[in-house]
């Protein structure tokens, strides 16, 4: 193959990307084969052609919130007592698992692309679903929660939290019957993949997330009611189906359930941490190990916890004030961006955005998902798709306006 030949590059990076959409729900391992290999490509498309590479900063105000935040990282990196650790945390936290948003953005300029490339994330998610819900069909009255198919249990609860919204208004907002129904079935496994998988955080996001984007993005009320309708008696129907999962429901107002009350002490934990470290924190990948020789209470039974769960909490204790204020501002810029975008163009690449983010905000609110690497890679996957999807009908609208002035 000849080395300077853009087009086979850029046609091997998207078979890349192709492959790391499967696995994004069903292998860390696998992902990151094929996401190594689209990073190589990646640079050496950059070696090749590079003097097009603002096209990776698809809006300067989400470069900024980026940058503020590498620039907090870094400082409190350098200024902590493990550097090293620091460091690692950076690269891979903020520079490796956001590969696929910029690889995405230089690489992939065409619209049926982008639509496979989504295709195949839902298949990636709907294979684990199944999976997921055949452990719990097994399993069905014996005890609830933990079944999510072949990944963690809290990162698929996180995909999915990100990704029913966006399943739900393609079901009634997509054109196409063929994609219509194939929305649908996607959606009815995502979501019933997420009541099997247990997590009452994830429950409660959704509850939160979906009523408010699928009215936002579904044009007839009607529609949105029925849909509504028939995602709640679904779930009611699962719901009593099964003693264990009823019995689960139940806890998420027990304030005396164990798990509950380790969180509200690995909070007030975390703010003694900031409280001590004001300014740029403990440093990143450091909350663990304060945690366990400083700062655990003694009422806490479970000792070995890494973060804290909640993202907010666990940045403001590892950056302090500084990284903490930054990473909110990072969240107030996207979830404003494409609300204020959505609103003046109904383009629905911007629900998209909203919706990836209110996954990772409101499940983050009890789990810490800014960690979680399949989380994060999907995340700014999707974040690249929607974005490049946006260059290009954006890129065709001013160029059509152009030529009528």
């Amino acid at each position: 193959m000849n080395f300077f030949d853009i087009k086979q590059i850029e046609k091997r990076i998207f078979f890349y990307l192709c492959g790391f959409a499967l696995f994004s729900s069903l292998s860390v391992f696998m992902g990151n084969i094929f996401l190594a290999f689209a990073i190589i490509g990646f640079f050496r498309r950059l070696y090749v052609k590079h003097d097009d590479w603002r096209c990776m900063v698809p809006k300067k105000g989400l470069l900024v919130a980026v940058a503020a935040i590498w620039a907090v990282v870094i400082i409190s990196s350098l200024l902590s007592a493990d550097i090293w650790r620091g460091m690692k945390i950076f690269f891979d936290h903020y520079l490796y698992r956001m590969m696929p948003f910029f690889i995405v953005l230089l690489c992939i300029r065409e619209k049926k692309k982008l639509i496979l490339l989504m295709g195949i994330l839902v298949i990636s998610i709907v294979i684990n679903g199944m999976l997921g819900i055949g452990q719990s069909v097994i399993n069905i009255g014996k005890y609830a929660g933990t079944h999510s198919g072949i990944i963690h249990y809290m990162m698929q609860a996180t995909i999915l939290t990100m990704t029913i919204p966006m399943l739900f208004v393609g079901c009634m907002r997509l054109d196409d019957r063929k994609w219509k129904l194939v929305s649908g079935v996607a959606l009815v496994i995502a979501f019933v993949a997420l009541i099997f998988n247990g997590r009452r955080g994830a429950w409660i996001a959704l509850a939160a997330a979906l009523p408010f984007i699928s009215f936002l993005a579904v044009k007839s009320k009607v529609k949105w009611f029925l849909g509504m309708a028939v995602v709640v008696l679904m779930a009611v129907g699962i719901f009593c189906s099964s003693p264990a999962l009823m019995s689960r429901f139940n806890s998420i107002d027990n304030a005396g359930e164990q798990s509950r009350v380790e969180r509200f002490l690995l909070w007030r934990s975390s703010v003694m941490m900031f409280e001590d470290n004001p300014v740029l924190g403990v440093g990143p990948g450091q909350f663990g190990r304060m945690y366990r020789e400083k700062y655990i209470l003694p009422e806490a039974k479970e000792r070995e916890l890494g973060h804290a769960h909640n993202i907010f909490f666990n940045m403001f204790a590892e950056c302090g004030a500084i990284g903490g204020i930054a990473f909110c501002l990072f969240w107030i810029y996207l979830v404003a961006m494409s609300l204020y975008n959505y609103h003046r163009t109904k383009n629905l690449a911007y629900i998209a955005i909203f919706s990836a983010a209110m996954g990772i905000i409101l499940h983050g609110m009890t789990e810490y998902t800014w960690g979680a690497t399949l989380t994060m890679k999907f995340f700014w996957f999707v974040l690249g798709i929607a974005f490049a999807w946006i260059n290009l009908t954006e890129k065709k609208e001013t160029q059509f306006k152009g030529r009528l002035n």
